[in-house]
């Protein structure tokens, strides 16, 4: 669970942050004590300061369990928005459309290049032997 986060978030989730997801904490948006789940729908990578920064009540966050982006509120009533930044992040994905994209493409060419050959054979005359 902590790879797919890690993979997923990128780096510490607060505003402006860029520390390593691998060398953040793990923070359960709902406290579990409190009855919060241990799931990726609950959880967010963020470094000990931003961490401590939720903890003590100075920000507090809303994720979206899909996207993972955060809507981030503060205590003087300003607020933002993150999104994750790992290769798993779905704007991230690109390796994935691209292999997709790749298949496809090579798909239609060598359809095309059946047709041409196709083309070629009805319109060529044979010579005969």
């Amino acid at each position: 669970m902590a790879a797919y986060l890690e993979g997923f978030d990128g780096t510490c989730r607060y505003p402006g942050c860029n520390r390593p997801a691998t060398a953040c904490q793990k923070d359960h948006r709902i406290n579990h004590a409190d009855g919060g789940p241990t799931t990726p729908a609950n959880l967010a990578c963020l470094c000990q300061h931003h961490h401590n920064v939720k903890t003590d009540g100075r920000a507090f966050y809303v994720m979206d369990p899909h996207t993972r982006d955060i809507i981030w509120l503060f205590e003087d009533g300003t607020w933002t928005a993150t999104e994750p930044s790992g290769p798993l992040a779905p704007k991230n994905k690109n390796w994935v459309q691209t292999f997709a994209q790749t298949m496809t493409a090579h798909r239609a060419r060598a359809y095309e290049e059946a047709q041409e050959l196709m083309r070629q054979q009805k319109t060529t005359p044979r010579e005969e032997e």
